[in-house]
């Protein structure tokens, strides 16, 4: 049978909930993510036990519920470990269940370096963090980038200088789906954006390609004629 994927996002913003409930989960292990994570926990154990009843098993199913993690809750419930130097959990309550796969958004990384240096270590540690929370559960996590400058369409937004070490860095953290926005056939965007998408698709299947025979072989097949004169622009 298929696996049927369901997304559960949230609001486009830099806002949470400060109800009582809420604060005091953040006050409690640090972070606001906890609830959201209980919170889908819940759902799927409830999808679970209703597909085994007689109502739900016409349509029962391998499922799996992934829910983004952006902005206010990018940070996840998990403590440091001396004596191990890794992260772990705070409780096993917060442990992503089966059926579910929390889904990392890195709005801020700076793509004009390698995910991995310096000027991107606070995502590299929150990488290491959620890995601590996954490492004791029976899912993988998901990561959502972008290759697009969305507040200045026109402005050249350059994802090809760390797009190859990006995703070894998701291969490193057993990142199991991944979703790159960009606009391909937007009007309004250059045909770089087209390049993007041709590397998004082989670097996916296999991370260690050359890039750069990669690069020369879509100037030559997208662009015929013309295509060294293009690559010489582009580069």
């Amino acid at each position: 049978a298929s696996k049927w994927v369901y997304t559960f996002g949230q609001m486009d913003k830099k806002v949470w909930c400060t109800c009582a409930s809420c604060a005091q989960s953040k006050a409690t292990y640090g972070s606001n993510c906890a609830v959201q994570i209980k919170f889908i926990n819940e759902v799927a154990k409830k999808v679970e036990e209703w597909m085994e009843t007689e109502e739900g098993k016409p349509y029962a199913r391998d499922f799996t519920i992934r829910y983004l993690v952006y902005h206010e809750t990018v940070e996840p419930p998990v403590k440091y470990d001396e004596a191990t130097g890794k992260y772990v959990p705070i409780d096993e309550t917060v442990i992503p269940a089966k059926h579910t796969m929390p889904q990392l958004a890195p709005l801020d990384m700076d793509h004009l370096c390698d995910v991995d240096s310096k000027c991107n270590e606070p995502w590299m540690k929150r990488f290491e963090m959620w890995k601590g929370l996954l490492d004791q559960s029976d899912t993988e996590i998901a990561a959502f980038t972008y290759y697009r400058n969305y507040t200045s369409q026109l402005l050249y937004f350059d994802s090809y200088t760390n797009m190859q070490n990006m995703y070894k860095v998701y291969a490193q953290f057993n990142v199991g789906w991944f979703y790159e926005e960009g606009a391909v056939s937007a009007l309004g965007g250059t045909k770089w954006e087209a390049l993007k998408g041709y590397l998004v698709t082989k670097l996916a299947w296999n991370v260690n390609l050359n890039i750069e025979e990669l690069t020369e072989k879509f100037f030559q097949h997208y662009f015929g004629d013309a295509g060294d004169e293009m690559y010489d622009i582009f580069l």
